[in-house]
């Protein structure tokens, strides 16, 4: 047994104080030593008694709970985020669908009411007909559809409407680390893929339906 350890060491404030900024290990021994008023001879002869160790040792591990039960490394946080992710995205679908129900209301109102002018013989000029309202298309209940402003030959905008695929694929991808998290994915899955071959599948699932989407033409 060195000499070092013969010793029974004595706490003071100072070696507590000294033994919490070792654990911490933000500073050099010597500004520890300065900050505590001891001599760095001191601190190292502290450092090497199995007592003065075992307590850092057990900063350190309390240090290291505390981060991993706070933020992101916290699994209970990480499933909480996840889901306010999720619920935002839902919210998106529910807005679009929201707005696509609300313009075709509109439309449907202004064609009544141009129809009843045409066949009463009122004039209906500066009155709003349907094709002067935002347009829509068939799927936009749904909320999925992004409407695609694009620039015709003739240099009018017109609006075409696609599937948001990267929003389903978020919503998958969300979904499915929510279930890794909770330990759920592998009881979930049947089928024994690997995450690039599931990929693949749910990528042509949705392209698939994108393609049955698009092919409707808006509603004039």
């Amino acid at each position: 047994m060195t000499e070092e350890i013969k010793w029974k060491f004595k706490w003071t404030a100072r070696s507590s104080r000294a033994a919490q900024l070792v654990a911490e290990d933000t500073k050099s021994d010597v500004r520890i030593a300065e900050e505590i008023g001891i001599a760095a001879r001191t601190l190292e002869r502290w450092k090497l008694h199995p007592e003065f160790a075992a307590r850092v040792r057990e900063i350190v591990d309390a240090l290291r709970a505390a981060v991993l039960s706070q933020g992101i490394a916290d699994r209970v946080n990480r499933i909480k985020r996840l889901n306010a992710d999720w619920e935002r995205m839902q919210a998106v679908q529910v807005a679009r669908a929201k707005e696509h129900n609300e313009i075709l209301e509109i439309r449907i109102e202004a064609a009544r009411k141009f129809k009843e002018a045409q066949e009463a013989g009122i004039p209906t000029d500066g009155m709003i007909r349907p094709s002067d309202l935002p347009s829509i298309a068939a799927g936009g209940e749904t909320g999925l559809l992004v409407r695609q402003p694009k620039l015709a030959a003739n240099g009018t905008t017109v609006e075409e409407f696609a599937v948001d695929t990267a929003l389903l694929r978020e919503i998958r991808e969300t979904e499915r680390q929510a279930a890794k998290e909770l330990g759920q994915w592998s009881e979930s899955v049947n089928l024994k893929l690997s995450d690039s071959e599931a990929d693949e599948i749910l990528d042509k699932m949705i392209a698939a339906e994108a393609a049955r989407m698009i092919a409707a033409k808006p509603t004039d």
